[in-house]
């Protein structure tokens, strides 16, 4: 199984870390110049290694204490230091739950915390760190969508929860000299700096298939959710939903088949160019087109360019 690093004291550096074997690290963020936070140099050493990086939030192990507003201040300052390393502001950060939570009072907080953290972050951008019970009432009250277990406080048996991204297990490996935390990978997706969605699943066009995707998370990850008609000339009518970050951003929906990229027989003018939040859009496929696709037009130096290939499930 894949593993991530995450570490407090020092930087182990990049090609230390993948020599070790490990894909990549979570790194701390929201205070530039403390000892345990990532950097601008550190980021880019990943990129130049081609391993991931993705992030969390923590203060203390008491910030989820402060509620709601205290979630929002937190993601705000997570989020700007984020943006001053380079960051993709597509990505999301994981707020730190670093402790255990028990009684109702306290779950109410925390939740109170991460929907805090939210409104700043977008949902579909908060991640929590934390225990079994911390992400499993983060998931049920829909304040977060990705998580990172911890092993402390899970349980013995430990307990794991279902939708995990990453799993923080005991002991630590030293790495570049530097003492490490050890996660097991278990999304090919756990929020790096790096990733680069590419899922594709075959329109079937002679039935009709009203579905909707998870809230996108990324750029190249974004939710096409359509009714499919009944000809292999086929109508798809749907909305293109888009993180709110996104909007001054320029975006194309593109066709896909035998793996090219081939032109609609028509489309509406909004799949091209800027894609406001939940914009309409209406294509009409070509025969045999296999997919659809996201593709992010105008690259910043240094960003990835993406596809996003939603599953249209038969």
């Amino acid at each position: 199984m894949a593993t991530v690093l995450d570490y407090s004291d020092g930087f182990p550096g990049a090609g230390a870390i993948a020599a070790a074997g490990h894909i990549g690290a979570v790194r701390y963020i929201g205070f530039p110049g403390r000892r345990k936070c990532t950097t601008a140099a550190e980021l880019a050493d990943f990129s130049r290694h081609g391993i991931g990086m993705a992030l969390v939030y923590e203060d203390f192990n008491g910030d989820w204490l402060n509620g709601y507003a205290g979630g929002q201040s937190s993601a705000q300052r997570a989020r700007n230091h984020a943006n001053a390393v380079g960051f993709p502001a597509s990505r999301p950060i994981y707020m730190a739950v670093d402790r255990d939570v028990v009684t109702a009072a306290q779950f109410d907080v925390m939740a109170a915390y991460l929907a805090g953290a939210g409104s700043v972050l977008g949902r579909g951008l908060t991640g929590v760190y934390g225990e079994h019970d911390v992400c499993a009432r983060a998931a049920g009250d829909g304040v977060a969508s990705w998580f990172w277990q911890c092993r402390a406080w899970s349980g013995t048996p430990v307990r794991l929860f279902p939708g995990r991204h990453l799993y923080q297990g005991v002991g630590t490996v030293r790495v570049g000299g530097v003492d490490c935390d050890v996660s097991d990978v278990l999304r090919d997706d756990w929020g790096q700096h790096n990733h680069i969605n590419t899922f594709l699943k075959e329109i079937d066009p002679m039935s009709v298939i009203p579905f909707s995707l998870p809230y996108a998370a990324d750029f190249d990850n974004v939710a096409l959710p359509f009714e499919v008609g009944t000809s292999s000339s086929v109508i798809a009518q749907g909305w293109v939903s888009l993180l709110a970050t996104f909007g001054d951003s320029n975006y194309e929906v593109i066709c896909l088949k035998g793996g090219q990229v081939v032109p609609f027989k028509s489309q509406s003018a909004a799949t091209v160019g800027v894609l406001k939040e939940n914009t309409r859009v209406f294509f009409q496929f070509p025969d045999g087109a296999e997919g659809l696709a996201i593709r992010y037009k105008n690259l910043t130096p240094g960003a990835r360019l993406g596809y996003s290939f939603p599953q249209i499930p038969k």
